[in-house]
């Protein structure tokens, strides 16, 4: 049997979204012709999620949000090396902190914490990635946004920060309990 990616249900919905009006953002900033910096940012699953698709590996994390995603980066980088439009690429983490991508698998942590003063966590659950701090994630974003090259990508990554899901719900525990 082959492998089935989970659905969320409505294709149609992320096929407009993310790659239909991709491509109409992109052909209005191409047509206007004045812009003198783009920056796109995605996450590392979007870029790694197709791979996986390409080499025929089981991916549990892929759904028509990052497929759609995943081709919407082809896209922006056809209009980069195509129309020469100005795009700086940035492939960031899960991000951990105060507040965060509303997809990071810490919010429901965080959220938990905020109302009931506790996380429950699946302790069998030793998928490990890479989080970095919003506070660090943001001060790579300016970076981009200031320093950024045109034509070039970047990683928003701190080598040193890869945990498992339990060491980062200990992690929000201490800091929000000191």
């Amino acid at each position: 049997t082959s492998y089935q990616p989970k659905t969320l249900g409505n294709p149609v919905h992320y096929v407009n979204n993310n790659i239909l009006n991709t491509t109409k953002f992109l052909q209005a900033c191409h047509e206007y012709g004045k812009l003198k910096k783009i920056v796109h940012l995605t996450s590392f699953l979007i870029n790694n999620a197709m791979k996986s698709v390409d080499r025929n590996v089981k991916n549990e994390y892929i759904d028509e949000y990052l497929v759609t995603k995943s081709c919407s980066l082809q896209v922006i980088t056809m209009y980069r090396d195509t129309y020469k439009l100005p795009i700086v690429i940035g492939f960031g983490s899960d991000i951990f902190g105060e507040t965060q991508c509303p997809l990071a698998p810490v919010l429901d942590y965080a959220l938990e914490l905020h109302t009931n003063g506790h996380i429950k966590i699946n302790s069998n659950s030793d998928r490990s990635l890479n989080y970095v701090y919003i506070s660090d994630a943001v001060n790579a974003i300016v970076a981009i946004f200031e320093k950024g090259t045109i034509g070039m990508s970047y990683n928003i990554v701190d080598k040193n920060a890869c945990h498992t899901d339990m060491q980062v719900a200990k992690m929000m525990v201490n800091h929000h309990f000191g």
